[in-house]
């Protein structure tokens, strides 16, 4: 059960690393994340739900802007 929660957290912090990479080419979507880093990323990996919320109101509120 552990590793699951662990799992869906490395699947979800590498969609939004692949994510911040996409949108350099396309500033408009969403501001660029100055300090995503390795720390950030494990944070990240263990408090997955948090971020998600946060990731998709923020992405909603810029998508429907």
């Amino acid at each position: 059960m552990i590793l699951n929660y662990l799992f869906i957290g490395t699947v979800f912090t590498f969609i939004i690393d692949w994510f911040i990479h996409w949108q350099i080419d396309h500033p408009r979507i969403i501001p660029i994340l100055n300090n995503w880093n390795n720390t950030t990323r494990i944070i990240c990996i263990f408090i997955w739900p948090i971020g998600l919320l946060i990731f998709l109101t923020a992405f909603i509120k810029q998508f429907f802007k």
